[in-house]
């Protein structure tokens, strides 16, 4: 979905040609998809195969296939690897849909009428140098760029081969996991996020010029395979992206959009295949983790709740937020996602009103009074759907909302007919599912759209940012777009509020647990063309023992709101 962005160019110059190196002719599905985007793309073209003549011995890029136990057996470093042979089978049997992200399909229709050079290369073992012949070969067919999806890791002349170098996947975050198996070692290591990089390859393994980067949320426990999907498939989108770029500003632009390069932060230099002894103390780790878990197990759910307080003169980053005042909602039901809106001398507060029993949310709104009281919330909006992140705002006379609707799969945008209580759907704004939609209007005039995208089920969501002339008019991907790949900081967390002159973004944490904290962004630059942004302030869930996450902050001229995740018995929460 999101690759769809970026399928056409504006830019003037001849369609770029791109090379591949494969093993075979089948790929992963997610490099398939890769191939997928660069054929239905109008700047771009398959130009020309490498294929790798015999397979790597011991080259299996996705670490995904186990070994046969008797091929084990015989070899002494297969059977130091035994146990985590093993424990894939049994991941992929406990988690046969994330493990299908791994699944080779048949590419051939792809690469059907496109040149193909066949190379044998030097060197033995996990280096891989090209004879002169096939070097030669592949120059000669004056390639823009080659994507690496086959052989092992590449040294010499082959490295120059393509005028803009050859593009690699690495899955593991290079700042933390360089080598593999991808995916496994965060898992190992419970480290919140897993990153997959784009890079353009060097003599130095993983040190390469970073292209762009992706920070999914770990899942966490025991299981590699489910740790997959997010990463992989929120991963597909860049190399069309960064093609796009290439083709519309030049090599330059896409340059200078590089990730920083960091000091390496690692446990280990280098990650390897877990042997044995390794797997031992990962599988008993894991499983101390678990019984411990079960022993001290927390009869307490987690239940979402709203609180508010006068607002404060501070920033909300700083100072306490320990006396913000919990509101109680009914019995079986939780609200959050709270808004603000003040309208002829009255305060509201919307929320996400979701009842356990429907598992579908509505929204609903109740008066603040002015010693703080609030009133009884009503229902306002309910749609044979789920509802949540009510933005509410006033433009041309009149008050708007737009509720997260992701299972209409579009964006929507609803006119109060009867403020606060009727409202009817006015227009489609965008037929995608978005998370967390906010409007911004610049001082330009132009309308800019926040929201976030996944490209497939299961990946994890971009921050995109989209412009229009009016509240109505069709929206236009800006440039900047993807603001942001990383977990921590891709969803909002509330509207754009002003702090001593400056605009902030509130983004919403989604790592080790849904609704963890909540960052603040200070906007430096918001124009047609330039966005840029820098964190400014964290707040946790630290004001209070039973509470264990935050994700939606809002704020009006009298009112400062927040939502929480509380531990509460189960009959609290009906």
């Amino acid at each position: 979905m999101i690759e769809s962005f970026h399928l056409h160019s504006t830019g003037t110059g001849p369609p770029l040609r791109i090379g591949v190196m494969i093993d075979g002719s089948e790929l992963i599905d997610p490099f398939a998809e890769v191939l997928r985007h660069i054929r239905d793309a109008d700047f771009a073209e398959l130009a020309l195969v490498i294929r790798h003549v015999p397979h790597a011995v011991g080259g299996d890029l996705t670490g995904s296939r186990p070994v046969r136990w008797a091929k084990a057996l015989a070899d002494p470093k297969r059977r130091r690897q035994l146990l985590y042979s093993r424990y894939l089978q049994w991941d992929a049997a406990r988690n046969p849909a994330a493990a299908a992200t791994l699944d080779l399909v048949d590419c051939s229709d792809l690469f059907e009428g496109v040149p193909e050079v066949a190379v044998t290369p030097l060197g033995k073992g996990f280096v891989h140098r090209f004879p002169a012949d096939a070097l030669a070969e592949i120059r000669s067919r004056d390639l823009d760029v080659i994507l690496r999806f086959g052989f092992n890791i590449l040294k010499g002349e082959i490295l120059d081969a393509a005028r803009y170098g050859i593009w690699s996947y690495h899955h593991g975050d290079n700042d933390f996991y360089r080598g593999g198996p991808p995916m496994f070692w965060e898992v190992a290591e419970d480290a919140p996020l897993t990153g997959t990089i784009l890079q353009v390859l060097n003599e130095t393994l993983d040190a390469g010029l970073v292209l762009a980067k992706t920070l999914a949320p770990t899942e966490l426990g025991m299981s590699r395979a489910a740790n997959l999907p997010a990463a992989y498939r929120a991963a597909e989108p860049m190399v069309i992206e960064k093609l796009q770029r290439l083709h519309e500003r030049g090599w330059q632009a896409v340059q200078a959009e590089a990730v920083p390069a960091a000091p390496f932060q690692g446990r280990k230099k280098l990650y390897r295949t877990p042997d044995n002894r390794e797997m031992v103390g990962f599988l008993g780790g894991k499983l101390g983790e678990a019984v411990r878990r079960r022993l001290a197990r927390d009869p307490r759910l987690r239940h979402w709740q709203v609180a508010l307080r006068p607002r404060a003169g501070h920033a909300p980053w700083e100072g306490t937020w320990r006396d913000f005042r919990w509101l109680r909602s009914p019995r079986g039901h939780y609200y959050a996602d709270p808004f603000l809106f003040e309208h002829q001398g009255r305060a509201w507060l919307f929320v996400e009103d979701f009842p356990y029993a429907d598992e579908r949310g509505v929204i609903a709104c109740a008066e603040i009074a002015a010693d703080g009281r609030v009133g009884e919330f009503r229902t306002v909006l309910d749609r044979p759907y789920h509802l949540s992140f009510p933005f509410v705002f006033q433009q041309d006379g009149s008050i708007w909302m737009i509720p997260e609707a992701l299972r209409s799969g579009r964006v929507e945008l609803y006119r109060a007919t009867s403020f606060p209580f009727r409202w009817e759907l006015d227009h489609v704004l965008f037929e995608r599912p978005g998370l967390d939609t906010i409007l911004h209007v610049g001082e330009d005039g132009r309308h800019y759209f926040f929201t976030s995208l996944r490209n497939r089920p299961g990946a994890h969501a971009h921050l995109y940012l989209f412009t229009a002339d009016d509240l109505h008019a069709p929206w236009r991907l800006h440039p900047a777009s993807p603001l942001s790949r990383d977990a921590r900081y891709a969803r909002n967390a509330g509207a754009l509020f002003q702090q001593e002159g400056t605009w902030v973004r509130p983004s919403q944490d989604t790592t080790l647990w849904y609704g963890r904290q909540t960052h603040f962004h200070a906007i430096e630059r918001l124009t047609a063309t330039e966005y840029r942004e820098h964190l400014v302030g964290t707040r946790g869930a630290e004001w209070g023992d039973s509470l264990v996450g935050t994700h939606t902050y809002s704020h009006s001229a009298r009112w400062e709101v927040i939502d929480g995740i509380a531990l509460v018995d189960p009959m609290q929460r009906g």
